[in-house]
């Protein structure tokens, strides 16, 4: 995904690009960052806080014309996206849930730090191995294979 965007967007914004659409695409680039640019300067003089409270809503905002778009060009609408990805939302949350507790043994900071990446790892790679998520896969498949092989040096 671009790098450069004021705001987030769908998960597949670039699916008009793909089905040669690509002027679909720059529309809905467009009113993206209007909608981000509009929101930026009506929370920029109040606080961060607002600022942030704004981003929140662009990103959903540009997520659903984003998938609006998506919808009409492949059919794979909003809800379709937000269920696929709700599983790992889910344990990307409990996951780091489980982390944030961890500040509540009051251990030492790089002992803290150490438990918690090891439980949230230990968490996320457990949940999608049972949920069977493409996440698991890859690890399987590709970060395994090379943290073995630099475990053997």
């Amino acid at each position: 995904e671009e790098k450069n965007r004021c705001c987030g967007a769908g998960r597949y914004p670039r699916i008009p690009q793909a089905v040669g659409r690509s002027d679909l695409y720059l529309k809905c680039q467009l009113l993206n960052e209007g909608v981000c640019i509009l929101l930026l300067l009506a929370t920029f003089r109040v606080s961060v806080e607002a600022i942030a409270y704004g981003m929140l809503i662009t990103n959903v905002v540009t997520q659903i014309l984003d998938a609006q778009l998506n919808k009409k060009l492949i059919g794979y609408g909003y809800l379709e996206q937000m269920r696929d990805i709700l599983p790992t939302l889910l344990l990307a949350a409990g996951a780091g849930l489980c982390m944030y507790l961890v500040i509540f043994l009051h251990l030492p900071d790089l002992l803290t730090v150490i438990i918690q990446v090891v439980v949230g790892l230990g968490i996320y790679l457990t949940g999608s191995a049972i949920l069977e998520l493409d996440t698991f896969e890859y690890f399987k498949d590709v970060l395994a294979p090379s943290i073995r092989q630099k475990l053997k040096r």
